[in-house]
């Protein structure tokens, strides 16, 4: 990086409140992730499911992804 730029930040830095300057590390750190691997659909999968509890994983329905339109729209299962 050029000092020129990296001197830049750092001033423009200075002037931010605390919770400004969290915003700014977490994109930081969102654009250092989007540099390294992409994630594979399994991936974002795990990641949108990963908070949600084993009790509440176990209430859906086995034939979820054959009958979704059953049980979104009531459509007749297959």
């Amino acid at each position: 990086m050029s000092v020129n730029l990296q001197q830049a930040i750092q001033e423009q830095a200075q002037v931010l409140s605390e919770d400004e300057m969290r915003q700014v590390l977490n994109f930081m750190n969102r654009l250092r992730k989007k540099e390294s691997k992409p994630q594979t659909l399994g991936e974002l999968i795990d990641k949108c499911f990963k908070d949600v509890p084993p009790e509440v994983m176990d209430k859906l329905p086995e034939d979820a992804s054959l009958n979704l339109d059953h049980y979104l729209y009531g459509a007749p299962k297959k």
